[in-house]
């Protein structure tokens, strides 16, 4: 092997080696903080638990609003008087009504 052939195979050696760690370089970046990379990964898991609080909390108030909504399809006529007293403040005619001023204040 000559002097030439051989610095040409080594300049081909390092620029070989230089492209594979550049190469390796890019892919690890983007593998981490890329669109979908480890960092966007944890993001994702963290957010997801955040969801999944609020998901629970919203359940429940639709299991509640689902119980009220039950009680108000029930003919109860008892439940809906209690209601409309309570809410709008209406009473039958019949009703004896106590005011409790304390709790106004």
């Amino acid at each position: 092997m000559s002097k030439y052939e051989w610095q040409n195979s080594s300049r081909q050696r390092v620029l070989v080696l230089l492209t594979c760690i550049g190469l390796t370089s890019y892919f690890a970046f983007h593998a981490i903080s890329g669109k979908h990379g480890l960092k966007a990964h944890s993001r994702l898991v963290s957010q997801s638990a955040v969801l999944q609080g609020q998901i629970k909390d919203l359940e429940a108030v639709r299991a509640r609003l689902e119980s009220q909504i039950a009680l108000l399809s029930a003919p109860d006529p008892d439940y809906i008087s209690e209601l409309a007293a309570r809410l709008l403040g209406y009473s039958a005619s019949a009703d004896i009504v106590v005011v409790d001023r304390t709790a106004a204040r």
